[in-house]
């Protein structure tokens, strides 16, 4: 499971909005082998530089992608992890820093999801719409 773990650290992640999937994966494999009696410098030897690197690349992606302000965001977030670790090793640990990139990643797709029906500010954009299309549909 170890060589499983490192083998998915190395794995592309060419799109930002991938970033979630690839860190749970992570997160998930870095648990079992937790639970399984794995070292936690081993499991942080194995993935934290190697998952940093490859995140922090995101802060130089050019303009020509579609998510390069989703992944230069997402990349400034990591190098200043990259920052923190090369300050002091000892403050940088696996679940700080997935919590971290992940409720970042968060923060810059919640547009992306579907909204709540609920949500007061989703039942004023609805009526809105709603009353728009009468309007337009009902004309004499």
């Amino acid at each position: 499971m170890l060589e499983e773990l490192t083998q998915y650290v190395d794995s592309a992640c060419k799109r930002a909005v991938d970033v979630a999937a690839y860190l749970q994966k992570i997160g998930l494999l870095v648990i079992e082998l937790t639970k399984a009696g794995a070292s936690a410098d081993v499991l942080h030897s194995r993935t934290l530089s190697r998952v940093l690197d490859k995140i922090s690349a995101g802060r130089h992606v050019g303009d020509d992608r579609l998510d390069c302000t989703e992944w230069q965001k997402i990349g400034i977030k990591a190098a200043a992890w990259l920052d923190k670790r090369d300050d002091d090793p000892t403050t940088v640990i696996w679940d700080k820093l997935f919590l971290d990139l992940t409720t970042t990643y968060d923060a810059i797709f919640a547009h992306t999801r579907s909204r709540d029906p609920a949500e007061p500010a989703t039942r004023t954009l609805d009526s809105q719409w709603v009353s728009a299309f009468r309007g337009w549909a009902f004309r004499p």
